[in-house]
């Protein structure tokens, strides 16, 4: 987890230790650098390893490869399982759920969160979990004001605009964009409900604040919730979001 370009990102790690779920965990894993220890490939899936095959470079394919390493290392240190012998539900919208161990009623919550070469892990052994990275870049402004109208609020997109008149503000369009997208995908993805949730409805503010988000009910079988959110700003490097289920 170390290396020239990323030392900085991993410097301010520390700032992660706060959104940590209760009782659970939050790693931060530099996808480009060589496991510590090893892992090994055979823990994969056959479903994973498909996943990975469809990547088209040999460098995509390899982050995959390392993220779902890494997540089943985690979680089998989390359960007493061996990695290769977890196993995972999908449901309706896609969201991953570890089944429990033989013996045991429940198996901790995770959400796993992958942006270039940086991949995040949250694991709540409470309640579901959603978490989000989003590595900082460059967006052109009518490319993020078109993507704001899809994502934010009417009072989050007078706000953006704001910003985009006046881009020497602070926080910075592209910092405020991220935060945003990042709060919006960690609270749909703790409600295992994905983006087919409107997350236009929902206000998570441009700002890295901690709040409480109640969330209404959009798909059979569920029912209102409140969210714990978090946000933090690594830096110029990147944007870090977990949200938990409190009620």
């Amino acid at each position: 987890m170390s290396g020239p370009d990323t030392d900085p990102l991993l410097a301010q790690a520390q700032a992660l230790i706060a959104l940590r779920p209760p009782g659970g965990r939050l790693h931060l894993l530099d996808l480009d650098t060589a496991a510590d220890p090893p892992f090994n490939e055979t823990w994969l899936s056959e479903d994973e390893r498909e996943r990975a095959a469809r990547f088209v470079t040999p460098r995509l394919r390899a982050r995959y490869r390392s993220a779902h390493l890494f997540t089943r290392a985690r979680l089998a240190a989390c359960t007493g399982q061996k990695p290769e012998r977890l196993q995972y539900t999908i449901n309706d919208w896609g969201k991953p759920e570890l089944c429990p161990a033989p013996g045991q009623p429940t198996a901790p919550h995770f959400s796993l969160s992958h942006s270039q070469h940086l991949a995040l892990l949250a694991i709540s052994p409470q309640g579901p979990v959603g978490a989000d990275i989003e590595i900082l870049r460059d967006f052109d402004a009518d490319e993020m004001r078109s993507m704001a109208r899809t994502i934010m609020t009417p009072s989050e997109q007078v706000a953006f605009a704001g910003l985009l008149a006046r881009p020497d503000q602070s926080p910075a369009p592209a910092t405020a964009f991220l935060t945003a997208w990042t709060r919006k995908e960690a609270c749909v993805k703790a409600l295992g409900l994905g983006l087919s949730y409107p997350v236009d409805q929902v206000d998570t503010g441009l700002q890295p604040v901690a709040m409480q988000v109640p969330m209404q009910a959009v798909a059979p079988g569920h029912v209102g919730a409140t969210l714990a959110l978090q946000t933090r700003v690594l830096g110029k490097q990147a944007v870090v979001s977990v949200a938990r289920l409190i009620c």
